[in-house]
């Protein structure tokens, strides 16, 4: 409530102040209209990461009416006198207020953006990746360039096959420092977008541009032997922002990367196609690119200016080179898009359960919540006056296949996709669904007979601190905490795992899922042999997944389920054997 009187308060002097025709009523309104933001560098990051996605607030009390006719009235007034206050990003850009040539603001912004930057992981990062590029209307997953097609969050290259990349803008091999290992060009997250793989691959090292007599075509893009053209107005703007970010923070003589108009090829460090560059920067910031500047800024600790002032790309690399400016003549995109604001700018659904199998029923009030997303990317909390479609509630699933599921919330629609597999436990021989019982009696760090479904095992915890064993209603028996991680665990089979008079193997599944943000590994062996070894993934906040397979040289012996580097909580569902 405080944050929201403040603004209030900031909107109303902003709006008195511009139309005094005075000057120092003027630098008045500079000074409020940020009073979102904070009036350093170091507060300001605190600020904006106070408005995170992620955040639970009560910004959907206010209307989406009265936050637009605010915006709308500060920002006639402002452009009115054809002025803008110059601190809408806090004092971020407080070196920037005016320049006399290009060369003299790019070396203020070079200056600005690489004050307080941090590096930070490429190669094992997705989590920033993953919350820069949220999808606005579903905050399980994340936009991607080159499509139009959202995608799960958890399906990263890797995970599956078809996974999202990470897309550089300025590509790697043009720029010459491909080695993500290496903090530096190559792991500017201004430069990263997640990505359809596949468009990305056919993307490979081409300069983007536009393309006049294609040679291959990948979805809604074209591509001829030298240049990639997206088909997207809104991919090609944020693009060419982040290759001119690039060509500005990497710009010294030290990495020395710049853009020209001719193509440009590998490790000559530039990117080529200026002219269709700065044509597409015309095209408006979205507030899914303004959302990617926000976020990267949380972890990397600078911004974007060409996303914060689109025009101040013309007085570095275009047109405007040459001729004195300054930053009060250029609209800040947060105050074109509102930013500040925490009316409701749109719904999203989040929490949603993406996969089912064969048997279960879809469940609306807990399959998925709906939330409404403010201007600012404040949560507020759920609704319940939503509609669906593509699917029952109570609807029991009889059949393997993928489905639309469409959510219905005032004039907003929002689609997912879930899938719906066959069950493999189900038609299993012998399965077991674990309980607390199963661990705990025995001693932890020791292997301990138990009795699985009437059949006997052995359990193995190697950390015998593990005190939390709690049953999930959703993903199964929670084994550890996000302090007291299990480590590793075995379940084993005592002897030749028999069922009746049926030994020979033919399948084996295991059901689970596990803390978010971690990964462990499951290996599943059969007397000497590993049938089955796979990665446990973080799938969501409810539901689980199914890992195994049928064995295509079915064999007996001593089943065991290996369960090795976990780091907080797995939850453990249900195993199956399959025997003939």
């Amino acid at each position: 409530m405080k944050r929201k009187l403040l603004l209030a308060m900031a909107v109303s002097l902003f709006l008195v102040s511009c139309v005094s025709p005075s000057s120092s009523g003027a630098s008045n309104s500079s000074s409020t209209t940020a009073s979102s933001f904070s009036s350093s560098n170091s507060e300001s990051t605190a600020s904006v990461t106070s408005a995170s996605v992620s955040s639970n607030n009560d910004s959907s009390s206010s209307t989406q009416d009265s936050s637009e006719s605010s915006t709308s009235a500060s920002s006639e007034s402002s452009s009115s006198q054809g002025k803008y206050p110059t601190n809408a990003y806090g004092d971020y850009y407080r070196n920037c207020l005016s320049w006399s040539d290009g060369v003299d603001l790019k070396a203020k912004l070079v200056a600005t953006i690489h004050d307080g930057f941090a590096s930070i992981a490429y190669d094992s990062n997705w989590a920033t990746i993953q919350k820069a590029d949220q999808a606005l209307d579903n905050l399980d997953a994340v936009d991607q360039i080159y499509s139009e097609d959202p995608i799960r969050k958890t399906y990263t290259k890797g995970f599956i096959q078809t996974g999202y990349d990470r897309e550089h803008c300025f590509a790697k091999t043009l720029m010459g420092y491909t080695d993500t290992s290496v903090l530096g060009p190559a792991t500017d997250f201004h430069n990263l977008y997640a990505s359809w793989t596949t468009a990305n691959n056919s993307r490979n090292n081409k300069n983007l541009g536009d393309v006049s007599n294609p040679t291959g075509t990948i979805g809604i893009n074209k591509f001829d032997d030298t240049t990639f053209e997206p088909g997207s107005l809104s991919d090609k703007g944020k693009e060419s922002r982040a290759i001119f970010y690039m060509a500005t923070m990497w710009s010294g003589s030290e990495y020395g990367l710049y853009v020209q108009e001719a193509v440009c090829t590998t490790g000559q460090k530039c990117h080529g196609h200026l002219s269709n560059l700065l044509e597409w920067n015309t095209n408006d910031v979205t507030r899914g690119e303004y959302q990617h500047n926000l976020r990267v800024y949380e972890d990397q600790k600078n911004r974007n200016p060409y996303i914060d002032y689109p025009g101040l790309v013309d007085y570095v690399f275009g047109a405007k080179k040459n001729q004195a400016g300054s930053l009060e003549d250029l609209e800040p995109t947060i105050l074109k898009l509102g930013i500040t604001s925490d009316a409701t700018a749109n719904y999203a659904v989040k929490g949603v359960k993406f996969d089912y199998t064969t048997g279960e029923t879809f469940n609306k009030g807990a399959d998925l919540a709906v939330v409404p997303v403010a201007y600012d990317f404040s949560l507020g909390a759920a609704i319940t006056n939503f509609t669906i479609s593509g699917v029952t509630d109570g609807e029991t699933f009889s059949q393997a296949e993928d489905r639309a599921v469409s959510v219905l919330v005032g004039d907003q629609t929002i689609v997912y996709t879930i899938t719906i597999k066959e069950d493999p436990l189900s038609a299993c021989a012998w399965s077991h669904v674990f309980a607390k019982t199963d661990f705990t009696t025995g001693t932890l760090g020791s292997t301990n007979p138990v009795t699985l479904d009437g059949i006997p095992f052995t359990t193995y915890i190697k950390n015998n601190n593990v005190t939390t064993f709690t049953n999930n209603a959703t993903k199964g028996l929670q084994v550890g905490s996000s302090t007291i991680s299990p480590q590793e665990i075995i379940v084993s089979s005592a002897s030749s795992f028999a069922f009746g008079d049926k030994t020979t193997i033919n399948g084996v599944y295991f059901e689970g899922n596990i803390a978010s943000g971690t990964t462990a590994t499951l290996s599943v062996s059969v007397g000497e042999a590993t049938v089955f070894t796979g990665t446990i993934s973080y799938s969501g906040t409810v539901g689980k997944i199914i890992y195994g397979q049928v064995l295509s040289n079915p064999t007996s012996g001593i089943v065991s389920f290996s369960f090795t580097g976990i780091t907080k909580a797995i939850y453990l569902s249900r195993i199956g054997i399959n025997v003939a």
